[in-house]
């Protein structure tokens, strides 16, 4: 549950309410994806930590349900996941399976480090924003789409 794998790399919801990054997003291959609120805040069940390296909106989240209504709210690092998993497909379907790869081969990446780097470069960075704890920033789908594919975080995000 909160893990989603994409051709843009595996990603994971980092945990909910034990505080600590939870495995499996703690390995290095994974991109793991910590939950803030409506207000850019971090969400007050997110696991966080260093091995936090994006955040998205992971708190009243709309969703389909069974019932009715259909539409419900939710909260948790799998939503936060999900969308930017969500995110991840935009992007590589924007740039072509083919044309992101031979991008991240002409840099020496993989395409996993290269969708990273790039997610961090291009998240909101809010005011006061802890970047040890809440990784790189919030993800941005449009600042990402429109990045180029030399685009790098600040010093800060790569922390």
């Amino acid at each position: 549950v909160g893990m989603q794998r994409g051709l843009a790399g595996i990603l994971a919801a980092a945990g909910n309410c034990v505080r600590l990054v939870v495995w499996p997003a703690r390995y290095d291959d994974c991109i793991a994806v910590a939950a803030v609120n409506n207000a850019d805040q971090p969400w007050k069940g997110s696991c966080r930590g260093a091995a936090v390296d994006v955040s998205a909106p992971g708190e009243n989240v709309f969703r389909a349900r069974i019932g009715d209504p259909a539409v419900g709210q939710g909260q948790g690092t799998s939503f936060a996941v999900a969308l930017t998993a969500g995110v991840a497909a935009l992007w590589l379907a924007h740039h072509g399976r083919d044309q992101a790869i031979a991008a991240a081969q002409a840099r020496g990446e993989t395409l996993q480090s290269m969708f990273l780097r790039l997610l961090r470069a291009t998240a909101r960075r809010p005011h006061g924003w802890d970047f040890s704890e809440m990784g790189g920033g919030v993800v941005d789908a449009v600042a990402l789409l429109q990045a180029g594919f030399d685009a790098s975080p600040g010093p800060e995000a790569a922390l």
